[in-house]
């Protein structure tokens, strides 16, 4: 015998100076067993223990050489029905037969006993009854009379009330008492942005009662304990971006100073089912809304930091079949889903009185599915294309037909990683958010070919139904901007609120990307030349709403309903 010690309420005890070894026998209480322990100074050698602390095993082996021949008797013990006795079996090698009686009241079978009370060997359905039989000093020929021992079962179940990976439920048999006696498993539930309490019989509750690891105490055969929440606390001089049920993306925060102008960080969160609209500053969306990319006036956060939610807005059909413009109202949002790839898009009508995405368009070419019933008129050509293509990085530095007529796209932070990253223009912070880039042969579906050189292109890569902006001195990108900014065409503050949500989502030029976090750029339909065409452009401080551009170079793309 060693001094093994054991493994006791989640921490280590008695190494060096006690061993505790577990035996195979129940005791009367529901939640112990016994064991052997021994010491220095003191040896237990039939005392009672919890069954959830972990001891070491030590095994024997029967000598089964010789055999004890007698009968088996089973005996109701206060149940009813009939169970046959065993004859003249080797009492050695036998096991005990599986209960047949019926239970008395709501009680349920929990072993035989070699005692009607509870208090002699225990013995298991199906287990050997050679112990047994050596404790009762059974002779030959003598009867082994195993008693059914009874108690009622109470469920101990668990509602991670609004999170999730609640533990599972608990079964246990009442003490002798009549109470029933639970430890309350160490696993945490989870809920992002909130902070575990506890745990409570009352779901309303503010404060936990319980915690993991407790005992809890009970007469009711049926118990549930609900998780309690309290929202979690912002680090001061911080603002803290709140996944609020999102289903991917790792949660961040920015550091910002106390009575400052602020322009927030855009979303690497995204939900199954649901568009992003914006940032609120209510967990539930009641409060105020603010635009992925909006600034906003920082009050004194030297103690406590801002939290702002996620606002999800869950899909109500599919992008392709949707025709309800002329009925949406100027600034309501919905969410629909693109049938090619499943992702979900927030779509408004703006006060210029066309419904446009609030999202940059996200589709992968390559992986999506791209015909001409889901997508607004690709051509043969650039569904050809886009089977055979390959890389998806490599961008051409000339103006030749061969350059531009090239099918060229990218996640827009070159890894397509979901993690928050920094304000620069080397690393992209959120591919949710900023979607895919596409050259305009790519954005234009292979409508915008180096021989298309002026006007607008009749289809592009937006969902059937949808198009892209038109752009030149009266296009839509321009009455967007002078609509939200009312006729002012240097300022993109109106751009950057909710519900317009235009985010500085930068490029990809000549395989590296820029512009995160200071600038963004959106293709339009319409070409100037067989080199270039028009895109949208925004800064902080200027707004360039028909600039001319290289058909090669890749942008994010924004689609408005036809």
């Amino acid at each position: 015998m060693i001094y093994a010690g054991d493994f006791n309420t989640d921490t280590t005890s008695g190494r060096g100076t006690q061993s505790r070894y577990w035996s195979a026998t129940a005791s009367r209480e529901s939640n112990k067993v016994y064991r052997f322990g021994y010491s220095a100074t003191e040896v237990s050698p039939s005392k009672s223990y919890n069954k959830w602390v972990a001891f070491p095993v030590r095994c024997i082996v029967k000598d089964n050489s010789s055999a004890l021949y007698g009968n088996i008797h089973y005996d109701a013990n206060g149940g009813s029905g009939s169970m046959s006795d065993e004859i003249n079996v080797n009492l050695y090698t036998a096991s005990a037969k599986a209960n047949a009686f019926s239970p008395p009241g709501d009680s349920n079978f929990r072993y035989w006993n070699t005692k009607s009370d509870g208090s002699g060997a225990t013995v298991f359905d199906k287990d050997m009854v050679a112990y047994a039989a050596e404790q009762e000093h059974i002779a030959s020929g003598g009867t082994l009379t195993l008693y059914a021992f009874w108690g009622r079962i109470s469920t101990l179940s668990f509602d991670a009330n609004g999170g999730r990976d609640a533990p599972a439920a608990l079964s246990e048999y009442e003490g002798a008492d009549g109470t029933w006696n639970f430890r309350i498993p160490n696993q945490v539930p989870i809920y992002d942005d909130y902070t575990f309490n506890g745990w409570s019989t009352d779901k309303t509750a503010t404060t936990g009662t319980y915690q993991p690891g407790d005992t809890i105490s009970t007469t009711q055969n049926s118990l549930k304990l609900y998780a309690i929440w309290s929202p979690a606390v912002c680090e001061a001089k911080h603002i803290c971006y709140r996944k609020n049920n999102a289903t991917s993306g790792t949660a961040y925060s920015d550091a910002v100073s106390s009575n400052t102008t602020f322009n927030l960080t855009s979303p690497n969160y995204a939900r199954n089912g649901y568009g992003f609209a914006s940032w609120n500053t209510e967990v539930d969306g009641t409060g105020t809304d603010y635009g992925p990319n909006e600034a906003i006036s920082v009050g004194n956060v030297e103690t406590e930091g801002i939290n702002l939610y996620s606002k999800w807005i869950k899909s109500t059909g599919d992008l392709q079949n949707w025709q309800g413009c002329g009925t949406l109202a100027v600034g309501e949002v919905i969410a629909l889903r693109d049938t090619r790839d499943n992702n979900v898009y927030t779509v408004t009508k703006h006060s210029d009185n066309h419904c446009w995405f609030m999202e940059n368009l996200r589709l992968n070419p390559k992986t999506a599915t791209i015909n001409t019933s889901n997508t607004n008129a690709p051509t043969a050509d650039f569904i050809t294309k886009l089977a055979g293509t390959d890389s998806v990085n490599t961008m051409c530095k000339t103006n030749d037909s061969a350059c531009i007529d090239t099918v060229v796209y990218n996640s827009n932070n070159i890894n397509r990683s979901l993690m928050a990253a920094p304000k620069d223009n080397i690393v992209g912070r959120s591919w949710y958010s900023y979607g895919m880039v596409y050259n305009w042969y790519t954005a234009t579906a292979g409508n915008g070919t180096y021989s298309f050189a002026s006007g607008n292109v009749d289809g592009d890569i937006c969902p059937a139904g949808w198009r892209l902006p038109t752009s030149s001195s009266s296009g839509e990108f321009r009455a967007l901007n002078q609509a939200v900014n009312n006729g002012v065409t240097n300022s993109a503050t109106g751009l950057l609120k909710y519900p317009v949500n235009i985010i500085f989502s930068g490029d990809f030029n000549n395989t590296a990307p820029g512009g995160r976090g200071t600038y963004t750029r959106l293709w339009s339909s319409t070409a100037t030349s067989s080199t270039n065409a028009y895109r949208f452009g925004a800064q902080s401080n200027n707004i360039t709403p028909y600039n001319n551009w290289n058909k090669w170079v890749a942008f994010p793309v924004r689609c408005i309903a036809k």
